[in-house]
């Protein structure tokens, strides 16, 4: 049986038998010897507006296999077609110029440093893999797009297998990627999707999936500003400082409605680096954090919005040996980790947050002017040491719950403020319920918070008091009702001066040493116009 290699370069043609060497008569031939293993295949070489379609395999050592110049070809690997190179730079389809379209439906493979499967370079490239993509050296991508308005669509595979070699790299901007396929990478700062630039737009569709294995190897790496990522279906990280999806700049949009799963320390669902981004979790989406110091969502920058309907859970730790007096230092993974200032959190009706492990906080804000808002049906619960529902080390922060808030071990208080001029507002279906020792329902440390109770706080463990203000000119108003067991366990206690308190709904202690209102401070004034009542002794 017969076959056709061609040969752009000079355009001639040979034919070559697969079972005979010799000339080929078209008539009966009765001689047969071995074939010889065939060398490779001459590069093939396209000018501006030609046409290939490769149903038979190419194959070359330490050079491109199809180069094309003057844009506007159009490259077919057949599904009986195949492309494999062996050495450094040795590209399988190159196309330097624009408006160029390249259709797998077969097969490339290359071995190589350097070594892309495919590289466009320059702007409005269509690229479409329906078949298998693969890399196996250095610095080697599946598609690198070096230009703008680049058009990418993965039904089939890519697999990359060593370190800096992402499987779709976006060097320009407004370039398109969908993935309805599967993406895997095997090696260091081997991206899933990595796009340098600002305006480009990510789809992974219900079964499309990225995963990646290696430190610093993200799913999705938007380098630039208002980029957006929308993933239906699911990306997995197993690595240190492998996040999901990161995004560097400002005014970007995730929106998830799959799977994050992250394995690794430090490892975050979503990193917002930059402001102005806009994270938005539906019903059926799911954020896994397992590592330690590693977030479900971080957003480092300020004015962030994090918008959450769906789940998110962290329960990992980290192990280090830095400090000889400490050898062993553990930490654990936020819900939600608002680094800056001026940023906006809201869990929807039947959003929940779950974190396993201490000092994991359900969400965590370290700068000022930030808001958070749980509605009827939402939920913070921790689980573990040091692990407060919400907490604030800045000032000016707001806090509005219609849902509910619930820690379960020591230290563990349902809001916990280190600054001043904070407000809590517990709406008539919010409920804040702590239930270990010295975890208060809510906590400020700093002056001039204030906090209003129309639903209900119960706290179950010694010195955990339903609202402790430690600093001055807090203001503190219940009309609803706050619980309280064991000893020690305040319903209200003021240690500053001249703070305010107004209790026209109910304050219950049941433990000994537990008064309804205690008032340690100078100056401070208290109003009741409803109940307070104690069981315990002393």
């Amino acid at each position: 049986m017969s076959s056709v290699f061609y040969n752009f370069q000079d355009n001639l043609c040979y034919f070559r038998d697969s079972s005979i060497l010799g000339p080929i008569f078209f008539g009966s031939v009765v001689l047969a010897t071995p074939v010889l293993p065939q060398e490779p295949v001459t590069p093939i070489t396209l000018t501006g507006g030609e046409t290939i379609k490769v149903d038979f395999s190419v194959s070359t050592n330490s050079q491109v296999a199809i180069q094309t110049s003057g844009g506007k070809t159009k490259v077919e690997i057949a599904g009986a077609g195949s492309i494999s190179t062996i050495g450094n730079y040795a590209h399988g389809i190159r196309n330097d110029g624009s408006s160029n379209m390249a259709a797998v439906e077969g097969s490339i493979s290359t071995d190589g440093q350097s070594a892309s499967a495919i590289i466009n370079n320059g702007s409005n490239n269509t690229t479409e893999i329906t078949g298998h993509v693969i890399t196996k050296s250095f610095s080697s991508y599946g598609i690198y797009n070096n230009g703008s308005h680049n058009k990418t669509t993965i039904s089939g595979k890519i697999t990359t297998e060593s370190m800096f070699s992402s499987g779709v790299n976006n060097n320009g901007s407004q370039n398109y990627t969908t993935l309805t396929g599967a993406i895997s990478t095997k090696g260091a700062v081997a991206h899933g999707v990595w796009n340098r630039d600002s305006n480009n737009v990510t789809t992974i569709s219900i079964a499309g999936s990225i995963s990646t294995i290696g430190g610093t190897a993200n799913g999705i790496r938007n380098g630039g500003s208002s980029n957006m990522a929308t993933v239906e279906g699911s990306i997995s990280t197993s690595g240190q400082w492998a996040s999901a999806i990161i995004n560097n700049g400002s005014n970007n949009t995730t929106d998830i409605a799959g799977s994050i799963l992250t394995q690794g320390d430090f490892a975050n669902g979503i990193h917002n680096v930059g402001n102005k981004n806009q994270t938005s979790i539906s019903q059926s989406g799911k954020i896994i954090a397992t590592g330690g110091g590693s977030s479900g969502v971080i957003n480092s920058g300020n004015l962030n919005v994090t918008y959450l309907l769906g789940t998110i859970a962290t329960w990992g730790k980290l192990t280090t040996h830095e400090d000889p007096g400490y050898p062993t230092i553990t930490r654990y993974a936020d819900g939600i980790n608002n680094e800056g200032s001026n940023n906006k959190t809201t869990l929807a009706s039947g959003a929940s947050i779950s974190t396993s492990g201490h000092f994991a906080h359900g969400v965590r804000n370290k700068g000022s002017g930030n808001s958070i808002a749980i509605a009827t049906g939402a939920s913070i619960s921790t689980n573990g040491i040091y692990s407060p529902g919400v907490s604030y080390q800045g000032s000016g922060n707001a806090t509005n719950i219609y849902g509910s808030i619930t820690t379960t071990n020591n230290s563990s208080g349902g809001i916990i403020y280190g600054g001043s001029n904070n407000i809590t507002t517990i709406f008539d279906s919010g409920a804040i319920s702590t239930n270990s020792d010295s975890s208060p329902g809510v906590y400020n440390v700093g002056s001039g918070n204030t906090v209003t109770v129309s639903g209900g706080i119960s706290t179950n463990g010694n010195y955990s008091s339903g609202i402790a203000n430690v600093g001055n000119n807090n203001t503190t108003s219940v009309y609803g009702e706050i619980v309280t067991q064991e000893t020690d366990a305040f319903g209200i206690v003021n240690a500053g001066n001249k703070n305010k308190t107004i209790v026209s709904g109910r304050i219950f202690t049941k433990g000994a040493k537990s008064y309804g209102v205690y008032n340690k401070g100078s100056g401070n004034k208290t109003t009741v116009s409803g109940s307070i009542s104690t069981t315990g002794v002393g």
